[in-house]
């Protein structure tokens, strides 16, 4: 839903973003294009929100609907709370994902996703529990047990990423992302030139 200024301006600052979170632009886009459902459920005005949390996927190995899942899990209010008490008895600990749900809430999924996994504990800890303790964990976030030991085990990448997003694309960045995207589209023009040559040959 939007123009084509502000999708031009999408482009070029998610390119640049995830340049400098050190994560490939067209892992990125293809998450993006591939998570239709989550896109249309939580995209914020400008769509920067869907832009780092794509980024944020796939620094932790997952992808964007993954991290919808959890945010989508967190605004199911009565189960979630449920689920999370239920995941704090059987673990002995307490899990808090309030402030998850809040940023949820405001379409903040790499927000509430890094909140999330702040409540979880190290990758030893989640180790040390049995499969029925992990499970609980797992279901207290909407995830699977595969999906929750990657998020646990890259708790690292989403300080640093943290930082990024905070700080926003750099000029270089932003000037190296206009520059990809400006050869991108010369060579789609190409190609579709190509094409139409082929077909008035036909």
């Amino acid at each position: 839903g939007l123009g084509e200024d502000a999708a031009i301006a999408f482009n070029e600052s998610t390119f640049a973003l995830a340049k400098q979170a050190r994560v490939a632009p067209t892992a990125v886009f293809r998450d993006i294009v591939g998570s239709a459902d989550a896109v249309a459920k939580f995209t914020s005005a400008t769509g920067d929100n869907i832009a780092q949390a794509a980024i944020q996927a796939q620094r932790l190995g997952v992808g964007l609907d993954t991290s919808a899942k959890i945010a989508e899990s967190l605004l199911d209010f009565q189960s979630s709370i449920q689920a999370e008490l239920e995941a704090s008895a059987l673990i002995g600990r307490r899990l808090d994902f309030q402030r998850a749900r809040e940023l949820a809430l405001t379409n903040d999924i790499a927000g509430a996703v890094q909140a999330v996994v702040a409540q979880l504990g190290s990758e030893e800890e989640l180790n040390n529990l049995n499969s029925i303790q992990r499970e609980a964990i797992a279901k207290s976030i909407g995830v699977s047990n595969a999906e929750l030991a990657k998020v646990v085990g890259k708790q690292k990448e989403l300080n640093s990423l943290a930082d990024v997003f905070a700080s926003g694309p750099s000029i270089v960045e932003t000037l190296k992302a206009e520059d990809s995207l400006s050869n991108l589209t010369k060579i789609i023009a190409e190609v579709k030139k190509l094409g139409t040559a082929v077909i008035t040959a036909l």
